[in-house]
């Protein structure tokens, strides 16, 4: 899943090292809404679908992961470490651990998993590790070993060139 603001070598060799991890071909998901950003208009919706050309690719109205697990039961969501991090931010739970935590359950229970890349994070390049997540999100998570990869790109910065 990403929004792909622009899509970067980073994205692509993310997608490189999980098919080659899990065998399999990987699905980029764009969604239309996104818990963080306004929801694109069509003519974004375009230019990042452009982009995608010749990947697989699965549009979706599904802002928060809870939600694209019911949608892709068994989904190994590739993200980055500060992707990660954001899962378990209480705004997104109505300051309700417990709802958080019955949407790490809900994730768990359609047998999703995250396959988790290091990352600039708070301006320190981290691994999963070296982060405080709840458990039960702990629990559902693989990391990509930094010796295979390192991209200290993001779309943001980007944008911002």
């Amino acid at each position: 899943p990403g929004a792909f603001n622009p899509l970067h070598l980073g994205h692509e060799q993310m997608a490189t090292l999980a098919a080659d991890r899990y065998g399999a071909p990987v699905t980029f998901e764009l969604s239309i809404v996104n818990v963080d950003k306004p929801p694109l208009d069509f003519i974004e919706l375009n230019d990042r679908l452009q982009q995608l050309a010749g990947r697989n690719i699965l549009l979706t109205r599904a802002p928060t992961f809870s939600e694209k697990a019911r949608m892709a039961p068994g989904c190994i969501f590739v993200v980055g470490l500060d992707t990660v991090a954001r899962i378990c931010r209480p705004e997104y739970y109505e300051q309700n651990a417990a709802r958080r935590d019955a949407a790490l359950i809900a994730i768990a229970a359609a047998g999703c998993r995250f396959l988790v890349f290091p990352r600039l994070y708070n301006g320190k390049f981290r691994t999963l590790g070296e982060i405080e997540l709840p458990p039960a999100l702990r629990n559902l998570c693989d990391e990509n070993p930094v010796a295979a990869f390192r991209a200290d790109v993001s779309s943001s910065q980007l944008r911002e060139e």
